[in-house]
């Protein structure tokens, strides 16, 4: 978690879910330095990596729900926002749904990132499926591996079944209709993204009752990292009015 402490009621939690193979430790482990101190930065750890690693990695977008719902669950005594990138924005929009079903609260914002809308058909479905060469280059291609890592063996042991885990959430998940959510959604995307188009993130507003802002980065389907500083400035100014100083 964070090392800011939510102390003030102005404070509002932001829980980060991680991308498919990704960490969120590592991914979000300085995110707090380019928020205001006011936004209390939570990476969400999946089980299969990080300090969660001597657990088996889910595979299916129900069991990431409920364990990530539960996580939440222990800290909800301050007003809470949503962050999640990739296969994250799926995680994080089904999550919304399940908190507001299950209790009843909700995000004060949703911030879905380098995702299409869920009711927008997916062509690739099979990815998690691919054999090990294949996989591995697509993620290459996409920017999503470390330089090196393809010749690091024991590393590529460990990671390889949470990405195709993580993988399968995505393939199988099967879209529902239900209530509309009632918090805005925040929708980012990369103008250079290869895999998510610009124009299947405008359907992400059919979600919410509430308002829906969309805005694109320069980068391809990880340009959280290469302009993370104007996406930490958006999160920031969907979050004005919850997060301001005591």
């Amino acid at each position: 978690m964070s090392t800011r402490h939510a102390s003030h009621r102005s404070e509002v939690r932001l829980f980060c879910l991680p991308y498919a193979g990704g960490t969120a430790q590592s991914i979000y482990r300085n995110w707090d330095e380019e928020l205001p101190g006011q936004v209390v930065v939570h990476p969400l750890e999946l089980p299969g990596r990080g300090r969660l690693s001597h657990l088996k990695p889910y595979d299916n977008i129900r069991d990431v729900v409920e364990y990530a719902a539960s996580v939440i669950g222990e800290h909800r005594d301050r007003p809470f926002a949503i962050f999640g990138h990739s296969m994250g924005a799926l995680v994080g929009f089904e999550l919304a749904r399940h908190i507001r079903a299950v209790t009843g609260a909700s995000p004060v914002a949703l911030f879905v990132s380098g995702y299409a809308a869920p009711q927008v058909k997916r062509v690739d479905k099979e990815t998690h499926t691919l054999p090990d060469d294949s996989l591995l280059r697509k993620i290459e291609r996409l920017g999503g591996l470390p330089p090196g890592l393809t010749f690091d063996a024991s590393l590529l042991n460990y990671l390889l079944p949470v990405i195709r885990a993580d993988l399968a959430v995505c393939d199988t998940y099967r879209y529902v209709e239900r209530e509309l959510l009632g918090e805005p959604i925040f929708v980012f995307g990369g103008i250079n993204d290869p895999i998510v188009d610009v124009s299947a993130l405008d359907h992400w507003g059919d979600e919410t009752s509430a308002d829906c802002v969309v805005k694109t980065f320069h980068g391809g389907h990880f340009f959280i990292d290469v302009s993370r500083s104007l996406v930490a400035a958006a999160i920031a100014e969907g979050l004005r009015g919850w997060a301001k100083p005591s």
